[in-house]
């Protein structure tokens, strides 16, 4: 039986024991207003249903009792199978997890070549665009080629010619844009010839006391939508930030970080000798047995108190003695 099922079940006798025991009180009550009845018949009646309720009602908390039983146990079942399921499925990781560890020295290995191989291309390429044939162009480092991204020049999207506006200048400037209308009433010289130029003037504001304001042009502005340039990026070298310790406690590392870092502005490929050289140190450490990384185990002391009533009394210590 499912937990499903089991909990169907138990709804099912809970039903009827509520049932049972509406009927119940149903005949108690009977049976009480029987005895009331001037016939005894009536009352024996009454007592033999009540009777019969209780025995319903007691069936009923049985089937109950057993039915809570059935749903414990398909729950207790369930859960075993759920750990089970789980502790199965740990056991088939961990089988695949020793293999694999099994397998990381040769592919740690073929990672230490991979590193090696860069750097001994960095340190050839380094010594090769120092010193170019007539007419070669300078080669590029491979994780620049392979890693790396070039840089991007400044591009252009769209050019806009925003033309300049007349506004009031001097003691006028709070009037903000000269209106529209207005711009053709720009005169641009005075009355006794004085030009203001192009790009200057006034405006009459009361003639007849040769009131003016003075305006000008806005300079006209060139408005650039562009992507910026972004510069080449240049990765970290692989050689200066991958790790690879050995499998086995004890063991040389298989990899350690070695080279300058790529971020500091030195040229690629100086760090090229480095990289080959710890590639061949750790080749070397690797034929030495391995040791115990831990430290050496030293004496030590341990002292425990204990409590006075925890000693053995004298009559007993001499007993025993």
């Amino acid at each position: 039986m499912t937990t499903g099922e089991a909990e169907r079940a138990l709804q099912e006798a809970r039903a009827e024991l509520a049932a049972a025991r509406e009927l119940e009180e149903k005949a108690l009550a009977a049976f009480e207003a029987s005895k009331l009845d001037p016939k005894a018949e009536a009352t024996r009646e009454a007592h033999d249903r009540k009777l019969g309720a209780e025995l319903l009602r007691g069936r009923a908390e049985a089937v109950v009792r057993l039915a809570e039983e059935r749903l414990q146990e398909s729950r207790a079942r369930e859960a075993e199978a759920a750990r089970v399921a789980r502790y199965r499925e740990a056991q088939s990781l961990k089988a695949t997890a020793e293999k694999r560890l099994a397998e990381y020295p040769a592919a740690a290995l073929i990672i230490q070549d991979i590193l090696a191989s860069v750097g001994a291309a960095d340190a050839a390429i380094a010594a090769a665009n120092a010193d170019l044939p007539a007419g070669a162009v300078p080669l590029e480092h491979p994780e620049q080629l392979v890693r790396g991204l070039p840089g991007e020049a400044e591009v252009v999207l769209s050019k806009t010619v925003k033309p300049g506006r007349w506004v009031y200048v001097g003691p006028h400037d709070h009037l903000g844009d000269v209106a529209p209308e207005l711009i053709s009433k720009i005169e641009h010289t005075t009355r006794n010839g004085k030009s203001y130029g192009k790009d200057y003037g006034r405006i009459p504001m009361d003639r007849s006391r040769l009131e003016f304001a003075e305006v000008a042009r806005t300079p006209d502005r060139v408005v650039t939508a562009y992507l910026p340039a972004r510069p080449a990026y240049r990765p970290e070298s692989l050689a200066n930030t991958v790790a690879l310790p050995g499998l086995l406690p004890g063991t040389a590392d298989i990899w350690a970080p070695a080279g300058l870092s790529g971020w500091g502005g030195m040229p690629l490929g100086q760090d090229g000798p480095e990289v080959a050289a710890q590639a061949a140190a750790l080749r070397e450490a690797a034929a030495a047995p391995p040791s115990d990384p831990r430290p050496p185990r030293q004496q030590d002391t341990r002292v425990e108190v204990v409590k006075a009533a925890q000693l053995p009394a004298p009559a007993d210590a001499e007993s025993a003695a």
